[in-house]
Order: C-alpha cells, then sequence, then structure tokens
C-alpha cells in the first residue's frame, strides 16, 4: 500500500508558518495538498500566504462586516525533474 499513498506536502514548509487557519488563536493546518510519489518526483516548493490571515473565530463574532475567507492559500510548485 505505500506504493499507492498520498504525500502530504505542507511538510516542507516551516513549522512556524505551517498553518491555514487561526481558531482561537491555535494556528492549525487545515487545508492540505496531497500528491502522489509519482507526482512528488516533479514536486518543487509549497507556500502557505496565511501572513494577514485572523482568527476566523473573532471575524464570525462581528456580524454585519464583511468577511473574506478565513483560509490561507497553500501553493505548490511542479516543475521538470
Amino acid at each position: 500500500l505505500a506504493e499507492t499513498s498520498l504525500v502530504p506536502l505542507e511538510r516542507s514548509v516551516p513549522e512556524t508558518q505551517r498553518f491555514s487557519l487561526i481558531h482561537r488563536g491555535r494556528r492549525v493546518m487545515f487545508d492540505h495538498i496531497l500528491v502522489s510519489r509519482t507526482l512528488l518526483g516533479f514536486y518543487r516548493e509549497t507556500e502557505v500566504h496565511n501572513e494577514t490571515l485572523g482568527d476566523e473565530l473573532l471575524a464570525q463574532l462581528r456580524p454585519g462586516e464583511p468577511r473574506e475567507s478565513a483560509h490561507a492559500p497553500v501553493v505548490a510548485e511542479f516543475g521538470d525533474p
């Protein structure tokens, strides 16, 4: 089964930046990119664009204000091996 398992790409992101959601002040990696071992051979890097991410619970407590997504974009780059 190891040949058919998927690999989570966020493991290559530094731990301090490895979160895509903040809930009650807790940073969690909620969103994932999973790839096959074959696609992993083309993998270059992953970025999590969480620089301006706010606590999603606090946003819910402010009714009437426009809300953006509470999730940070997770982006992976692939290229020739």
